[in-house]
């Protein structure tokens, strides 16, 4: 990856921490963007934040968001599933290299079920 891609990746993972704060209240509690987080939750908003997204309180949804419907709930109970027999595959050694301990580790930090 190129030195410009891999900064257009940063400024847009920039832009989506913004955005997720804005929408959800949500500040992402990795350690090595601890510093973005804290000046996220204290306003600063990156220069290139699209200014139709939202900001603040005004209740703005970014174009094109989909509101959360049956459709994307069968397809999030499938992709449990999935989740939940891939674990069993790599618990009884089928999938050797599946990241087990990972896949689990995420799913208990948001308290999840599968």
């Amino acid at each position: 990856m190129s030195v410009e891609a891999a900064d257009s990746v940063l400024v847009i993972k920039s832009i989506l921490r913004v955005c997720a704060f804005y929408l959800y209240g949500w500040v992402c509690e990795a350690e090595e963007v601890r510093d973005e987080a804290e000046m996220i939750k204290n306003g600063t908003v990156p220069d290139s934040y699209p200014s139709s997204w939202p900001l603040g309180k005004e209740g703005r949804r970014p174009p094109g968001l989909v509101e959360y419907n049956s459709q994307i709930e069968r397809l999030v109970q499938r992709r449990r599933q999935k989740i939940k027999e891939d674990l069993r595959h790599a618990e009884l050694g089928d999938y050797p290299q599946y990241p087990k301990e990972m896949v689990e580790g995420v799913l208990a930090f948001w308290s999840m079920q599968v």
